[in-house]
């Protein structure tokens, strides 16, 4: 399946969710459509991503169904972004500089989500809605 890198538009690789490989990187075509994000959280390889009408988050070896039991938690402490997982994982990042400036940012509807990968894949395991129509 084709995945889309979190930080950096344009780019993606295939990924394989059975043996969580995620091949070179690539310029994606116009026409693609991405069935999930990849990124790094804590060294570890995170991706978000929906295979068989299921969405996924696999971290290193952990591969995770988000089906609304699984509770995801992203706070801030101090400078540290934390990710939660109730499966006993816990990933922390330096906040993202970009939320220094986030309210000079120029680009409609900026978010801080659209800067952190962990906040993103807490805000979409938290709202049902966004989880169910994700990669459609």
């Amino acid at each position: 399946m084709l995945v889309a890198r979190y930080d950096d538009f344009g780019w993606g690789a295939r990924f394989d969710p059975e043996t969580g490989e995620l091949g070179p990187e690539r310029a994606l075509g116009s026409g693609e459509m991405p069935q999930g994000h990849y990124g790094t959280l804590s060294g570890h390889r995170t991706v978000l991503y929906r295979a068989a009408d299921v969405l996924w988050l696999r971290t290193g070896a952990l591969r995770v169904e988000l089906d609304g039991s699984t509770k995801i938690e992203h706070r801030v402490v101090a400078t540290t972004c934390l990710l939660t997982i109730s499966h006993g994982l816990k990933l922390h990042h330096p906040a993202p500089q970009e939320w220094d400036d986030l309210g000079n940012d120029l680009t409609p509807f900026a978010e801080a989500e659209d800067f952190d990968f962990g906040l993103f894949i807490a805000n979409i395991a938290q709202d049902p809605v966004r989880a169910a129509r994700i990669y459609h």
